[in-house]
């Protein structure tokens, strides 16, 4: 260790007081450094949840187990949404548009073609659960 090497060149009066202040900004050194490495992970994560839910090319796959007594639920669900999160929603998942695709037809900007589908998941989500 490091700190042992610096005891030969330091002038240690008390060595109770040394070992504790060294012991601690050890300590404080290792958890800086470990937070530093958490919000660069947290960063990351970030950036690729980002990357990955505004993929522009990405055609949704879906699970047809259970399906046939979803759907009348969900077609009712889908009318209680407002006209442009019903209309990106059918296009995105009953017409298997893109996102790039649902913008072009819609004429709606990318961030508005996310924020309708995103609002409308989570209505849909909300209204299914009551039901």
């Amino acid at each position: 260790m490091k700190k042992i090497a610096k005891i030969k060149s330091q002038d240690i009066s008390i060595f109770k007081s040394w070992i504790y202040s060294v012991s601690k900004n050890h300590c404080l050194m290792k958890l800086r450094k470990q937070k530093t490495i958490d919000k660069v992970k947290d960063i990351f994560y970030e950036n690729l949840k980002t990357d990955i839910m505004e993929s522009v090319d990405i055609v949704h796959q879906y699970d047809t187990e259970g399906l046939n007594e979803k759907v009348p639920k969900l077609n009712k669900a889908i009318e209680f949404l407002n006209e442009e999160q019903r209309r990106c929603i059918e296009l995105l998942y009953l017409q298997n548009k893109t996102y790039k695709e649902v913008a072009r037809i819609t004429g709606y900007n990318m961030k508005q073609v996310k924020s309708y589908i995103q609002n409308g998941k989570r209505n849909l989500k909300n209204y299914l659960e009551k039901v």
